[in-house]
């Protein structure tokens, strides 16, 4: 890992943070958050395997990682909440 990584992965964790509070819970949010961090992660991963490091395309996928990631991880919290209430 490069000294960009881990910079990289604040956007993540803001996007996540922003999707996880439009679930109105404390575990969305938090849900949220490690999906936007766990997002932005396969992002970076993908355009580093693939050798597209450039200016904005890291930056673009970070932000689409995030953004699928947080809303697939609010899902799943509020899948697990529903099966379990």
């Amino acid at each position: 890992m490069d000294d960009h990584f881990w910079p990289s992965l604040y956007p993540g964790l803001v996007i996540g943070l922003l999707v996880g509070i439009t679930s109105r819970s404390l575990v969305g949010t938090f849900a949220g958050a490690l999906g936007g961090l766990a997002g932005a992660y396969a992002g970076y991963w993908l355009v580093l395997t693939l050798g597209l490091g450039g200016d904005v395309l890291p930056l673009v996928a970070v932000i689409a990682g995030a953004a699928a990631g947080s809303q697939a991880f609010v899902w799943m919290a509020g899948r697990m909440a529903v099966k379990s209430g």
